[in-house]
């Protein structure tokens, strides 16, 4: 029960996702534009990789072993590889794009934007949305049971459940699920 080390970190606010080994931290710094990437075992700082305008938020997926950070200004999702502490790519979604969670898996990352009501669905496997959807007012926080995700809105009273297992599916017409826009 006692500090292990004090890390020096960019400007801003700090949002933190750990891999899944938890060997690396991933620090957003939203005011210098940057990820601090910490080397847990030494407790250094490994690299300060930048993201873009605003990195808010950062969230792990094991399958991809890659960590994807937010950008509302820019409206982007980067995603940086673990093991070579390096941005693999970006992904476009919406300006305003607030958070991102991953199911248990780690496959599917749910990137929501309050600020437009909408929701990405990132594929961690293909790096690209896969499927958005308008929500109810302000969703704020995605959670995951093993079936569902479980998207909560500040601007109501509302929690959307949405299956899983029909992330991506085609109902009868050959469309994306109901609630999809493309």
């Amino acid at each position: 029960h006692r500090v292990a080390a004090r890390i020096a970190l960019g400007a801003g606010a700090h949002d933190i996702a750990f891999s899944d080994d938890s060997r690396t931290a991933f620090v957003t710094n939203k005011a210098a534009g940057t990820v601090s990437v910490i080397d847990v075992p030494s407790l250094t700082v490994a690299r300060e990789i930048p993201t873009g305008r605003s990195p808010g938020r950062v969230a792990f997926s094991r399958i991809a072993r890659a960590a994807y950070v937010t950008d509302a200004l820019d409206g982007s999702v980067t995603v940086l590889d673990a093991e070579r502490r390096e941005v693999v790519t970006r992904i476009a979604t919406e300006p305003g794009v607030g958070g991102i969670a991953f199911d248990r898996k780690g496959r599917f990352g749910f990137a929501w934007n309050p600020d437009n009501d909408e929701l990405a669905i990132v594929d961690a496997a293909q790096n690209r949305v896969v499927q958005t959807g308008h929500m109810d007012k302000g969703p704020d926080q995605v959670t995951f049971s093993d079936t569902l995700a479980y998207v909560r809105h500040s601007g109501t009273d509302t929690v959307l459940m949405i299956p899983l297992d029909q992330i991506g599916t085609l109902d009868k017409n050959g469309t994306l699920d109901r609630w999809a826009k493309g």
